[in-house]
């Protein structure tokens, strides 16, 4: 009997020491391409795998930045690690320009999960919800909420951006006075549990080339200020009133000063039905232009890729932009592109704005409409971006 137990003991402590070691296990990260050097026009097929999630039911993200050696050019995406793997194809533009790129992953396990709360609550136990995806098709339905309003997203997964809307579950006639507070926890800061890089060459670089060492800016993948973008200058009219709130109230991809500022503190955007006939013709490269049929739409591009919006840092539509009184906006900023604050990087740039109630305390508008960015497209194209450089002390 004693020698039964023994055995019994000893097969439950090494079952479970096998139990603690597979849940201390470190995840393995690989990441692949189809070859080592690429043309312009070719495609190159990207792998990411974790070989300890095939044929389970973990769900992960990876995000992966890809880098020129110089830095002059920098693209972000983000993919879902769904039964253990993902697999992704970028295009590379015949303008492409040639040197060596790296390639750099991170895994994070967690996946695409919205979680907000009804900041006005009353009582109520749901909120209805709108999706409109960026192919326009719509999804619908309703969130519950607990007894202090907060509420968890359903599990949506898509690509590139979405347009997100709540409502009351009874509506009311008149304005909708929903006010809600959302967090995308892939959009925040965060510790890796796996790395991988790899580099390839692209194009035939100058025989004469000297590369000098790469180290990657891992803020930008974790969703930190980024130093990567120090060398880039944009020369914009600054007014020092305005640019002090900016110091204080920025935060991430937003500050730097690598943005053109305009402060509506003193009235400047008195007079304007709404902020983009303000910005007309007072940014190089920025194009706003009305729609010949309907003047109430707008276009807003930066070298033919559409701009990305903000107001007070949260993601908008251009709606939202046009619907916003310039005389409630204390400063606005628009930043040339590669803009990083959404995934891929805006190749349009963006504009940012920047409310007195937020940045000086005002009375708060409700928030129910909201810009949410899901995973890159398995398909995309890596664009070129053209960059001014700073010119060296002399």
């Amino acid at each position: 009997m004693q020698h039964f137990l023994y055995k019994l003991l000893l097969y439950i402590y090494f079952a479970l020491l096998t139990f603690i070691s597979s849940l201390s296990a470190q995840e393995t990260l690989r990441l692949s391409l189809n070859k080592e050097q690429f043309l312009p026009g070719e495609n190159i097929e990207v792998k990411i795998s974790v070989p300890e999630w095939e044929n389970t039911s973990r769900l992960g993200t990876v995000n992966l930045l890809i880098q020129s050696a110089t830095k002059e050019q920098i693209w972000k995406l983000r993919y879902p690690i769904v039964d253990g793997y993902f697999d992704a194809t970028l295009l590379i533009p015949d303008s492409f320009p040639p040197g060596r790129y790296f390639f750099t992953a991170e895994l994070q396990p967690l996946y695409f999960q919205l979680t907000g709360k009804l900041r006005n609550h009353a009582g109520e136990d749901s909120l209805r919800y709108t999706m409109q995806l960026q192919d326009k098709s719509l999804i619908a339905g309703v969130v519950k909420l607990d007894k202090e309003g907060a509420f968890r997203f359903p599990r949506h997964t898509f690509s590139g951006r979405a347009s997100l809307f709540f409502s009351a579950y009874k509506p009311t006639k008149g304005k909708n006075r929903t006010d809600v507070s959302i967090v995308t926890r892939l959009d925040s800061a965060y510790k890796p549990i796996a790395h991988a890089s790899i580099s390839a060459l692209i194009g035939t670089p100058p025989a004469n080339e000297v590369l000098s060492p790469y180290q990657p800016d891992s803020n930008l993948l974790r969703n930190l200020p980024s130093t990567t973008l120090e060398d880039v200058v944009v020369t914009g009219k600054y007014i020092n009133k305005a640019e002090n709130v900016d110091e204080k109230v920025s935060s991430g991809y937003f500050k730097g000063d690598r943005a053109y500022l305009f402060s509506g503190l003193d009235g400047e955007f008195s007079g304007f039905v709404n902020i983009l006939d303000f910005l007309v013709g007072r940014v190089a490269g920025l194009n706003i232009s009305r729609n010949t049929d309907e003047l109430t739409q707008y276009l807003v591009t930066w070298r033919n890729e559409p701009t990305a919006f903000f107001i007070d840092e949260m993601p908008v539509d251009l709606d939202a932009i046009v619907a916003f009184p310039p005389n409630e906006l204390a400063y606005i900023k628009v930043f040339p592109p590669p803009f990083m604050g959404v995934v891929l990087g805006s190749g349009g740039g963006a504009i940012a704005l920047y409310t007195k109630r937020a940045t000086l305390g005002m009375q708060s508008r409700y928030q129910n409409r909201f810009v949410i960015q899901g995973y890159s497209h398995s398909n995309s194209i890596l664009k070129v971006y053209e960059v001014k450089q700073k010119k060296s002390a002399e």
